[in-house]
């Protein structure tokens, strides 16, 4: 059995006056994982668990669940099934965003002509 947790916070305040830009934004998000794991047999491996996210942008947590079965075929060779949920927490700072505001432009050069 493994059992984790991580506390992440940020503050991010970001101001480009010209364009009348602000972000002034503060994240907190609590998460907690469980998962177990289970040799079947020697060749049949099975892992369940679970990790919940209490974000302070949002009004309920948010429980993602993951299982998978691990098939060890030959010594060289596993196959694995899985399926599971993820969580990516709400923000409103964006890389791609600002490079809207760089003010850069890409111009493709000319062609030589022969």
């Amino acid at each position: 059995m493994t059992l984790g947790s991580e506390y992440v916070y940020d503050e991010v305040l970001d101001v480009i006056e010209a364009y009348n830009y602000k972000i002034d934004q503060t994240t907190r998000n609590l998460g907690g994982f469980l998962q177990n794991d289970w040799d079947i047999t020697p060749d049949l491996n099975f892992l369940s668990g679970f990790r919940i996210d209490q974000h302070n942008l949002l009004d309920k947590a948010i429980l993602s669940p993951r299982l998978s079965l691990l098939y060890k075929w030959k010594k060289e060779t596993q196959l694995r099934l899985g399926w599971g949920t993820g969580f990516r927490a709400p923000q409103a700072f964006d890389t791609d965003l600002h490079i809207a505001f760089a003010g850069v432009v890409y111009r493709a050069s000319p062609c030589p002509t022969i």
